[in-house]
């Protein structure tokens, strides 16, 4: 059958902090590359609007939010796996 809106939802909101996460902590990462470019100089952690640090905890902070999100999807998406005993679903 089709997915319930709840199991979608949880889906693409955890999927919207995975992105979000990703794209974060590749700004921290990238930070001393950035700041060496001028197409890049200005971005915010690079520029010092945004403090390393917090760039990371809020990076981390959406990481763990996508995983918060996963559990609803991971027991559906395992219930469809090969050779998985519906008894452990």
């Amino acid at each position: 059958g089709w997915p319930s809106w709840r199991l979608v939802g949880a889906t693409m909101v955890g999927g919207m902090f995975a992105a979000g996460a990703a794209n974060v902590v590749n700004c921290w990462y990238d930070r001393d590359i950035d700041a060496q470019m001028p197409r890049t100089a200005d971005r915010p952690v690079p520029s010092g609007r945004v403090a390393p640090t917090h760039a990371l905890i809020f990076g981390w902070t959406l990481a763990l939010l996508a995983v918060a999100c996963a559990p609803p999807a991971s027991r559906t998406s395992a219930r469809f796996a090969p050779g998985t005993p519906n008894r452990l679903i």
